[in-house]
């Protein structure tokens, strides 16, 4: 009897996920949606019920400020020149002065639903989602004009671009498709998927790509375009990133942040998150989450 309890509590140990609670979590506006960390090192959070983005010290871990925007602000890119640039599902881009937190610019493109934004590695161009049109357009970065628009899937999202500026990824949330545009060629191809890929994230070679219907992640080689895993049976994921070759996946419906290797295999670490997580940002060993569900961002030692 005692040998086969042993054994019972090593299966219990081997089968139970690491829980990780967050050490800090601070209030926000409503609907904390897109985070990014500039290079100032403050966390923007885009509250897409809203119109305020709020700005976090991280190194104080505090709310420092929340700066007003367009209504509904739903992507965030830096310039890393000092400028931030906010797309809001309103159809105003805004441009915030990181010295000062204000508002120096706007533009407004009449009746365009903006959603995802990505910019070049030369910084000369924004690309930035037209919800409403299954657009993506093409935006000089030195004046806010429109260059050129991409047709792509129905109701497109979340947007990334590849790290030779090559090809541009678009999650379509209406027709479970993913659209790969040759910036250069001018040509789209459209990957069907099924259910609703949303939130994409790039880094320095890879695109990861989420469906919250299919509970699936996708990491694609974002130069060649190639598909090199998909991780599925997961419940509900937003954001998912890639860090110290680890993959970070959010999971809406069960309030974590699940850890795998770059295989795709679980590593039994699981981070709890509070109500309804949705992005992701990873800086100086600390893991940051924006909490749709309770207006909040976790904050969690890596």
């Amino acid at each position: 009897m005692k040998k086969f309890s042993l054994y019972i509590i090593i299966l219990f140990v081997i089968g139970c996920s690491k829980e990780i609670n967050p050490k800090k979590i601070i209030p926000v506006k409503n609907g904390p949606d897109a985070v990014h960390i500039s290079s100032k090192k403050y966390l923007y959070v885009a509250n897409v019920e809203d119109e305020y983005i709020s700005v976090i010290d991280i190194y104080k871990e505090i709310l420092i400020k929340n700066i007003k925007v367009a209504k509904n602000p739903w992507g965030l890119i830096d310039l890393n020149d000092g400028r931030i640039i906010v797309s809001s599902f309103s159809g105003v881009l805004s441009i915030i002065n990181e010295n000062t937190l204000e508002v120096i610019k706007e533009k407004s493109f009449n009746q365009i639903h903006l959603a995802g934004i990505t910019k070049d590695h030369n910084n000369q161009f924004l690309y930035v989602v037209a919800n409403n049109i299954n657009k993506v357009l093409k935006i000089n970065i030195a004046n806010l004009e429109i260059e050129e628009k991409y047709q792509v899937g129905n109701s497109p999202d979340g947007i990334g671009i590849s790290s030779n500026n090559q090809y541009l990824y678009v999650s379509n949330t209406k027709d479970g498709t993913i659209s790969i545009i040759d910036i250069k060629n001018k040509k789209i191809e459209n990957i069907k998927v099924g259910g609703k890929p949303e939130i994409i994230h790039e880094n320095d070679k890879y695109i990861t790509i989420s469906n919250f219907i299919t509970s699936e992640v996708y990491v694609f080689d974002s130069n060649n375009k190639e598909k090199i895993l998909t991780v599925k049976n997961l419940d509900g994921p937003e954001a998912s990133v890639l860090f110290d070759n680890k993959l970070f996946i959010v999971n809406y419906k069960r309030n974590n942040i699940k850890v795998f290797n770059i295989k795709g295999e679980f590593l039994n670490i699981e981070y709890r998150t509070q109500k309804n997580p949705i992005d992701i940002n990873i800086y100086n060993n600390k893991i940051y989450v924006s909490n749709y569900g309770d207006n909040s961002i976790s904050i969690f030692n890596l």
